[in-house]
């Protein structure tokens, strides 16, 4: 395969350049925990624009193809070069609540609001959509395996993952009790270790009552306290 058909392959400004002729600001979004058993959902907003940064452009790959000292790094170069960036999450409690999809356009409809530069299109890894209410106000394009193709997905991807992996970790850390769960390393998902944890503890506070391996154990057990956190 030639370096041109390789080139065309990683996530690129493409779309968003296309894009930019008719719209000035031209974001990616991306989510991270849609599938986690604990903690929040984290959604992320980014602008980039062209010419992309060197080494984004090299490295620059969904977040899951990424090891997490590539993403830290990657984190800092998109950080230093987007036009805009934003970060939400929403809580465990939200989830359960309001339930994945609308938590999930939640959180996006958080990161609009707080974008210095207010995008005037979206594209959106497959599977994420903004409030009916935006959809005409700000045109969204979603697309499948976005994080593959579109560098301002990817880097959302990016900012989404090592936001939330930071979460995880302080949860881990910040109570006693949790460290049983190994949310450091699992970052809420539902391995093996993981499950065994549920199986012999029950759930904790930052647990998805609702996930129905959660709601598996959470019989055997007293109801446990409620997070107080919402997300932000």
């Amino acid at each position: 395969m030639g370096r041109k058909a390789r080139d065309r392959r990683k996530p690129n400004l493409r779309r968003e350049t296309f894009l930019g002729r008719r719209y000035k600001y031209v974001a990616g979004a991306d989510e991270v925990g849609r599938g986690a058993l604990a903690g929040p959902l984290t959604v992320a907003m980014v602008i980039l624009q062209p010419p992309l940064d060197p080494f984004l452009a090299s490295y620059l790959n969904d977040s899951k193809k990424l090891s997490p000292a590539m993403r830290e790094k990657l984190f800092v170069f998109i950080k230093k070069n987007a036009c805009s960036l934003a970060v939400s999450s929403v809580a465990n409690t939200v989830i359960d609540k309001q339930k994945l999809t609308a938590a999930t356009s939640l959180a996006l409809h958080r990161c609009y609001k707080k974008m210095k530069e207010k995008p005037s299109c979206l594209l959106l890894d497959k599977g994420l959509s903004m409030p009916k209410a935006f959809t005409k106000a700000v045109p969204q394009y979603s697309l499948i395996k976005g994080d593959e193709k579109s560098a301002a997905i990817a880097a959302a991807s990016i900012v989404a993952k090592v936001s939330r992996d930071r979460k995880m970790r302080t949860l881990h850390a910040k109570e006693s009790g949790n460290e049983i769960y190994d949310f450091a390393q699992n970052k809420g998902y539902g391995v093996k270790k993981h499950l065994k944890a549920l199986a012999s503890a029950g759930p904790s506070r930052h647990h998805r009552q609702s996930y129905a391996p959660v709601k598996k154990f959470s019989a055997s057990f007293s109801k446990p306290q409620a997070s107080k956190e919402t997300g932000t």
